[in-house]
């Protein structure tokens, strides 16, 4: 289970930055949409009872993780008196890092550290969208990326949770699906 080490209440600028392959995000990064964990469970009713039966299937795989990068420094500005600027570093030094080599057979993800995505287990990412510099007309210029969670296929084991304990001697439906099974077992089993 992840651990939520940063507060956003405490300090609310690491979640301004997103470091990748041990590079800081160029600028002020946030996250648009996606991020969240979601859990794949499957659902069935039983016929002839109230209630369902639900099995655990592990994680299902994320939506895209859209991050904005927003460039609002002028590169002669007194943030860059000795820095390239941030849509060049942008273009030079982080989307490199997102680069997919198309003679790979597997993109190989990339490491990421961000408390907002960390909080989820979200460690590594791969990259689905780098879109085009967008602008609203008054300098304020901005590039979204859409990122995929990456997560190697594991064994988990499927479980059906219990269902709620019997009360005052009142099976639950889970149960009474399990004495029927048991009942027409034994009847199979009898001779002829």
């Amino acid at each position: 289970m992840p651990i939520f080490t940063v507060d956003p209440l405490v300090a609310p600028g690491s979640f301004d930055v997103m470091v990748a392959a041990g590079v800081s995000s160029p600028g002020v990064m946030t996250i648009i949409s996606g991020g969240s964990r979601e859990y794949n469970w499957d659902i069935n009713q039983a016929p002839g009872v109230q209630g369902y039966t639900m099995t655990y299937r592990g994680w299902k795989a994320g939506d895209e993780i859209v991050c904005r990068f927003p460039f609002f420094e002028h590169p002669d500005g007194p943030g860059y008196a000795t820095a390239q600027s941030q849509i060049q570093s942008f273009y030079q030094v982080w989307v490199p890092i997102w680069a997919i080599d198309a003679r790979k057979l597997r993109p190989t993800p990339t490491a990421v550290t961000h408390p907002a995505l960390n909080a989820n287990d979200i460690n590594a990412l791969l990259c689905k969208r780098i879109g085009n510099m967008q602008t609203d007309g008054r300098m304020n210029w901005w590039v979204d990326m859409a990122f995929l969670e990456y997560r190697p296929p594991k064994l988990i084991p499927v479980a059906t949770p219990n269902g709620a304990t019997a009360r005052l001697g009142v099976p639950t439906p889970q149960t009474k699906i399990q004495q029927e099974i048991a009942k027409e077992a034994a009847l199979a089993a009898r001779p002829i």
